[in-house]
């Protein structure tokens, strides 16, 4: 008899990291990986017109590759260089990374081959961290509490 191999496929996003013990506060922000969350490209020193087409852009791709998962976009301009165009329809902090893994790598040559990569980047963010964001401006904050929240994931 013939042994058989077991194949083992390890998911993409590192889920451990939602099974680690709550870091402090940083920056004001919260860690709640359980909440509904939004995947966030935040567009820097672009003008709003490209903004725009790279919402009519990620719309189509969406359309396409998630189908049976409806997301929202809208638009946010949070300072004078960068602007977030905000995807909904996401319960968790793992599906809106599971979301970044898979559109990440295609999405300067498929959905938005016109902007330059250095223009724009991923992040996701919890309801309330937004709020706080808006009122902060801390983008580079919020950075560094996403790589401590998600090492490596983003």
């Amino acid at each position: 008899v013939a042994a058989v191999k077991e194949t083992v496929i390890k998911p993409s996003i590192d889920s451990s990291v939602f099974n680690k013990p709550k870091p402090a506060p940083q920056y004001g922000f919260s860690y709640n990986p359980a909440e509904q969350h939004y995947v966030a490209l935040v567009i820097n020193k672009v003008y709003i017109v490209y903004g725009n087409e790279a919402k009519n852009a990620f719309n189509r791709y969406n359309r396409e590759s998630f189908r049976d998962q409806p997301i929202e976009i809208t638009i946010l301009s949070l300072d004078d260089e960068n602007k977030l165009m905000l995807m909904s329809g996401f319960s968790d902090a793992f599906e809106a990374l599971e979301y970044i893994t898979k559109t990440k790598p295609v999405a300067g040559a498929q959905v938005v081959p016109w902007l330059a990569s250095d223009k724009y980047s991923f992040i996701v963010i919890s309801a309330g961290n937004l709020e706080l964001l808006k009122t902060n401006k801390d983008l580079n904050g919020y950075r560094k509490f996403l790589e401590a929240s998600y090492p490596g994931q983003l």
